[in-house]
Formats: C-alpha cells, structure tokens, sequence
C-alpha cells in the first residue's frame, strides 16, 4: 500500500509578483479602508473636478451632445472653484522659461 503525502507548495517570488498583478488595485476609502477597483477616491477625483472647466465643444460650436450631463461647464455662470494647493502657481514653470513653451498649457501648476 502506498501513501501519498501532502506537501506544501513553495511560491517564488516571480509568481506571487504573478499573482499581484492580476488583482484588482487597491485604493483608500474615507474610512482608511482599500476597496477593490479605484472605489470612492476616483469618484470624489471626477466630483472635485466637474464643471470647472468650459465645455470645449459649447465654447466653439455653441452646442454639446451631452447637453446637461456634460461634466463641464456650459458657460461661465456654471463654472465651479477648485480647491487648489497653497504653493499653487507661486513658482516659475522651468520649461516654459526655457523653451517658451509647455506640454500642460493653462492646466500647469507652475506660473507662465
């Protein structure tokens, strides 16, 4: 009679790295808690955000397909203040004093 014998197996560090990559990613909740899947931080994310900006599409063709579910603003009267960093736009942007120009125009952090 033989008798088989249960052992443990041994996971290497490639594939528990394996295992890590195919689980949802993790983010913190107001509770300090991570929730699977970006949650209620990519949301308060798009929220501090929406209407903060001109609809590009109203502010050239005076018209937008998604009409009041547009995330932005349909005029000035609609747009809402961000609550920005205190150091916000108080230091010169380096590579627009360099080459007169920058990748993140009026989106930059930095003075132009």
């Amino acid at each position: 009679m033989q008798q088989r014998f249960n052992t443990p197996t041994i996971n290497t560090a490639a594939q528990q790295q394996q295992q890590q990559q195919h689980q949802p990613p993790l983010s913190a909740t107001s509770s300090g808690t991570p929730t699977p899947g970006g949650g209620p931080s990519a949301n308060n994310r798009k929220l501090g955000l929406y209407k903060t900006e001109l609809c590009r599409s109203w502010e050239e063709k005076g018209t937008c397909r998604y009409g009041p579910k547009c995330q932005f603003a349909h005029g000035e009267d609609e747009i809402r203040r961000v609550a920005r960093h205190p150091k916000y736009k108080t230091e010169i942007c380096r590579t627009f004093w360099v080459s007169g120009s920058c990748p993140y125009g009026k989106r930059c952090c930095f003075i132009h």
